[in-house]
């Protein structure tokens, strides 16, 4: 499989294959990392993300996918390009079952399919979002220390990437965006104008930035989660003290929004 082609991202292959058969070809339970396991269980007790159909961008293997399924009891809709050719040879040859994985561009199998619905759609670390940030923030080369100390993110600047924006409009009424974002990330504590437009950004596509979460060591490692308006009201359950899995050992974090 290390030696597959990259497939046309173009091009939208569909498979349905069993969800446990998945993840077994590609990484047992056993290798999957106690620290994630812990922070997709906070998100699941936090957002109650239990029982839904849950849309992941840019997966791959789906590490933290696999506990939002295995702790949560979710149904996962998957769309990643496979760049490396990598995952498409197994899902050819996998049980059938309902896991619904996509190979190919998410924007385009969402514009092909525009009734589709979800409860939830979930980022972590999608790279055109991570890399248009930087880009904005930062331009086509490395920030010197002249541009840390006064660059600013712009105010009337969208923080997050349209094809996140082009998912959050599939999301039910009630239903949660729930962004990561760990490379090239912001420090929104220093850029103060950054969280107010995700807060109009989200607004002006129907929903609300309920919270945003930082880790206190490394503040350009961030979680944002958003809300489509409607459905009932959301009870938060028990604050988070970590949401993002791979970093070792666990790091304080602080809510960050509201303010």
């Amino acid at each position: 499989m290390a030696d597959a082609l990259p497939t046309d991202p173009s091009v939208i292959r569909s498979y349905a294959v069993d969800t446990a058969a998945f993840y077994d070809r590609f990484c047992g339970p056993e290798s999957h990392s106690a620290r994630i396991k812990e922070a997709i269980g906070e998100l699941i007790d936090r957002y109650h993300l239990r029982g839904l159909d849950i849309f992941g961008i840019g997966s791959g293997a789906s590490q933290e996918e696999f506990w939002l399924w295995k702790l949560g009891g979710n149904r996962l809709t998957i769309a990643d390009i496979d760049e490396h050719g990598g995952i498409e040879p197994s899902l050819k040859v996998l049980p059938p079952g309902d896991l619904n994985f996509h190979v190919g561009d998410a924007e385009r199998f969402l514009a092909g399919n525009p009734t589709a619905k979800y409860d939830c759609i979930y980022v972590s670390g999608l790279t055109p979002d991570e890399k248009r940030r930087y880009a904005i923030l930062w331009g086509p080369t490395p920030p010197t220390l002249l541009k840390r100390i006064f660059r600013r993110w712009p105010k009337s600047v969208d923080p997050f990437h349209p094809l996140v924006m082009a998912a959050a409009r599939h999301l039910r009424p009630g239903g949660l965006l729930i962004v990561q974002s760990y490379a090239f990330g912001i420090n929104a504590q220093r850029n103060r104008n950054f969280l107010p437009a995700a807060a109009r950004q989200l607004s002006e596509n129907g929903m609300t930035l309920i919270e945003a979460h930082s880790w206190v060591p490394y503040r350009s490692i961030n979680l944002f989660v958003g809300r489509m308006n409607g459905g009932p009201a959301l009870d938060l359950g028990p604050a988070l003290t970590t949401f993002h899995g791979r970093g070792e050992p666990k790091q304080p974090i602080e809510r960050t929004w509201p303010r």
